[in-house]
């Protein structure tokens, strides 16, 4: 789940939300997996409240968001280029085995 807060107080708010929900359901939120960064003028904010992780970068749906551009680029372009390129070689092989089994049949 991805949540954008105005302030701490409604972070909190959403926190006791699911909170609430996790003793109805039997659910619980994995604090210890939970994630927050500092946007706009508090991106420089050091503090971190409410028990949870902070952190300069943050992944969202797949895709890494933060301050530092050449990062980012790594993380989201050369880290998954280099798995295309891993998973085009792996097709490669499989396509000429396949096709190498299917001659001798």
């Amino acid at each position: 789940m991805t949540v954008f807060v105005k302030d701490l107080t409604s972070a909190q708010n959403v926190f006791d939300i699911v909170n609430a929900f996790g003793e109805i359901s039997g659910l619980k939120l994995n604090i210890s997996k939970c994630e927050g960064m500092w946007l706009g003028s508090l991106k420089e904010n050091i503090t971190t409240p409410l028990n949870i992780n902070w952190s300069k970068t943050i992944k969202v749906l797949g895709i890494y968001f933060g301050y530092d551009q050449e990062n980012k680029n790594i993380l989201n372009f050369d880290k998954k280029n280099s798995q295309i390129k891993t998973n085009f070689k792996y097709l490669e092989v499989e396509e000429f085995v396949y096709y190498w089994k299917g001659t001798h049949y």
